[in-house]
């Protein structure tokens, strides 16, 4: 089983402290955690050779390159390879399933909360978003090697602080928060994920794909944190309809209606609505999207299975650290990331201390279900 972390394509790490292997290592599974490049550094797209985009997708085609050649070595099993991931290494996950690099490297796909299809995983605003990051950086210019001649001087700590300072007000409020992710580069990615889809061309590979029960309770940070949040929604609810939905007035009236009763929406009054519309809009309509085509596909004959996780217990860290850092109550339900507390050990809970009789019930019941499917 190979994990690819989540992150929005900019944060993120393979190691054990967040990534571990405990609560699988009772079971028939060999876990392979992956690094690959972030941010600026894995996804500048200039249409160029020296910047093509996707650096960090192709650092997981090698790697699964790596694992197919390797890990006989470890005990494993060339021919069984699983790819999962979540949030950004479930859209990683989905990307292979359609990338012409990784034909033929992976056998069956795990995708939980995202896919190709989400908002934020995807860009078509790569040149944009990399000459507003030179100006930031001091560099004003519409050359492309001027560009990167410049950017290979800056150091990668200047770039973890700025780069994602290019997404504006209205790109925050459809719940995307990093600049630099996956676009078409005609390697890895020859087309859109929406064409790939209608077309039908995604890898027939046994496929899970699953979401929890509040996807977007992490929202209240960024709703909580910009004051300008909520006013410029009301200006205009169709920006948080997903792609490739249109964007139109009707679009924002129908919105307004179905998630707030035609209401001027307010963060105090509106919380749960808020939280039902970016759990729809950011997560369950791109994934049910995807998976819809999927489905449809006539040459399909693999399985596919989905799931939503709802059990809110003692090892769901990133609800707690998330509200914890903005010192607000925590709420019930299962936030986006808090899944993964029963699948892969952690430095951030002592599920030694903490864990319930039914949390270590689930954790066995999760990590067995993966080694039956996989």
């Amino acid at each position: 089983m190979v994990w690819f972390y989540g992150g929005g394509f900019a944060y993120g790490h393979a190691d054990s402290d967040v990534n571990g292997p405990e609560f699988l290592m009772n079971k028939n599974v060999i876990l392979v955690t992956v690094n690959y490049r972030l941010g600026v550094l894995g996804f500048l797209n200039l249409e160029t050779e020296g910047a093509s985009g996707n650096m960090g997708l192709k650092d997981q085609v090698a790697s699964i390159k790596w694992i197919k050649k390797e890990i006989i070595h470890f005990g494993g099993d060339s021919n069984n390879i699983t790819l999962f991931g979540e949030s950004a290494g479930a859209s990683s996950v989905h990307f292979h399933m359609m990338s012409p690099l990784s034909k033929g490297l992976f056998h069956k796909a795990i995708l939980m909360s995202g896919s190709a299809m989400c908002n934020w995983a995807f860009t078509k605003k790569h040149l944009q978003r990399a000459f507003d990051l030179g100006k930031l950086l001091g560099c004003d210019t519409k050359d492309k090697d001027e560009l990167l001649k410049f950017l290979r001087t800056v150091s990668p700590k200047t770039f973890a602080g700025t780069q994602d300072k290019v997404i504006s007000q209205e790109e925050h409020i459809t719940g995307t928060d990093q600049a630099f992710v996956p676009t078409v580069d005609g390697e890895f990615l020859v087309e859109e994920p929406w064409e790939t889809l209608k077309k039908g061309n995604v890898y027939d590979v046994p496929t899970i794909v699953g979401t929890v029960s509040r996807e977007g309770l992490y929202m209240y940070s960024s709703i909580a944190k910009w004051s300008w949040f909520v006013d410029k929604l009301n200006k205009g609810l169709e920006v948080v309809s997903p792609y490739p939905l249109p964007r139109t007035s009707q679009i924002s009236e129908d919105i307004r209606k179905l998630y707030f009763q035609n209401e001027t929406v307010e963060f105090t009054k509106h919380k749960e609505e808020l939280e039902q519309l970016y759990s729809h809009t950011l997560f369950l309509i791109p994934i049910a999207i995807s998976m819809k085509y999927e489905l449809n596909q006539s040459t399909r004959k693999s399985p596919l299975y989905f799931y939503r996780f709802s059990y809110d217990g003692n090892l769901g860290w990133f609800k707690r650290l998330f509200f914890g850092q903005r010192k607000m109550p925590i709420p019930k339900g299962v936030s986006h990331v808090d899944e993964l507390g029963y699948l892969l050990s952690n430095n951030l809970v002592d599920h030694k201390a903490v864990a319930t009789e039914d949390d270590k019930a689930i954790v066995d019941k999760l990590t067995t279900f993966l080694d039956e499917l996989c």
